[in-house]
């Protein structure tokens, strides 16, 4: 053993490998070696019947994984086979955090509210938001479906094609577009 060895924790030695002898091929009546394992079935892929190179060809040609399964079993296993057959969450907010900071009892006010859970306090907005809700006509707080609804009449007001092609309404509808898109973004960050 090297002295780089001696103390590296990292190292690990390698395994000896353990050859198993060729054996009788397992195909009724054939006396060849037997080198090549095939499994013996699908709910066993580790166990293996040992073929001579002949008889693995006939016998994996003729080896079916989904035999027995239904249409909808196969389509259920590929789809699960995309993740390894391992449970799977969506990655983000969970659509139930808002239900617990309302019905959870909060007595540090971690989640936002008082004992018992409720409405966070009213914040300021931001500048940002500020000079959206300015360039939509609002003052804070605005209700989504005004919102909404203030949107589509500006976007009707300011398009292109609804003022021959004038550039500054255009510039004035990109505008529009991206102060919407800052207060729809905004609304959604504080109800979950």
């Amino acid at each position: 053993m090297t002295a780089s060895r001696a103390y590296n924790p990292r190292y690990i030695p390698p395994l000896e490998r353990t050859v198993r002898p060729p054996g009788v091929c397992a195909w009724p009546g054939c006396a060849g070696v037997a080198n090549y394992p095939a499994p013996r079935s699908p709910n066993d892929l580790r166990d293996y019947l040992h073929f001579c190179l002949d008889h693995v060809r006939a016998y994996n040609s003729g080896w079916n994984f989904f035999a027995g399964m239904s249409g909808d079993e196969i389509d259920a296993f590929r789809h699960e086979d995309i993740t390894g057959h391992r449970p799977t969450w969506r990655i983000g907010p969970q659509p139930d955090i808002a239900y617990l900071r309302r019905k959870s009892c909060d007595p540090f006010g971690f989640m936002g509210g008082g004992p018992g859970g409720g409405e966070r306090p009213a914040q300021r907005p931001s500048a940002d938001e500020r000079n959206a809700l300015e360039t939509m006509g609002f003052e804070a707080p605005v209700p989504p479906a005004e919102l909404k609804a203030r949107f589509k009449a500006l976007v009707k007001r300011f398009h292109p094609d609804a003022n021959g092609g004038d550039e500054r309404a255009g510039e004035r509808l990109r505008l529009i577009i991206h102060a919407y898109r800052l207060l729809v973004g905004r609304k959604r960050e504080t109800e979950d």
